[in-house]
């Protein structure tokens, strides 16, 4: 039979699939439940459970957790304000975080760079994750 890395030949599948004909059902169901949890489909646990029921023809759940993504955390930061605070040269506003905030209409973020240019006392700012073309941060 071909290793892993080769590539499987004609010749080498028909034998395959030869030899998985005069292997037992049982022995098929074991073959089949091993790699569906090789391959994270079922758990070991629940492939045992189904392999203990030798006639067991029902549907098989999987109870692995769904993989998500991480869900992202909201941004109650008030732009205008900060805008307003930019502006005034707030020494008591070192940061801006907008993060995640892609509904921040492009005038509004455009307002907010203007304002930054003229601060002396703002010392980050974050943009991650706004949906922000180059041009749209051109001020």
């Amino acid at each position: 039979m071909a290793q892993r890395n080769e590539m499987m030949t004609d010749a080498d599948l028909i034998n395959a699939i030869q030899a998985l004909e005069e292997k037992e059902p049982n022995d098929e169901m074991k073959e089949l439940l091993k790699m569906m949890s090789d391959n994270r489909i079922i758990s070991w646990e629940e492939a045992e459970q189904i392999m203990s029921c030798s006639n067991y023809n029902g549907p098989i759940k999987s109870s692995l957790p769904q993989q998500t993504r991480p869900t992202e955390p909201d941004n109650d930061t008030d732009v205008d304000w900060s805008i307003q605070q930019l502006q005034m040269d707030d020494p008591k506003l070192k940061q801006v975080n907008l993060n995640n905030m892609k509904r921040t209409p492009i005038p509004q973020v455009k307002r907010l760079l203007l304002a930054i240019k003229n601060n002396t006392h703002l010392e980050k700012i974050a943009l991650a994750n706004m949906g922000l073309y180059d041009n749209d941060c051109e001020a």
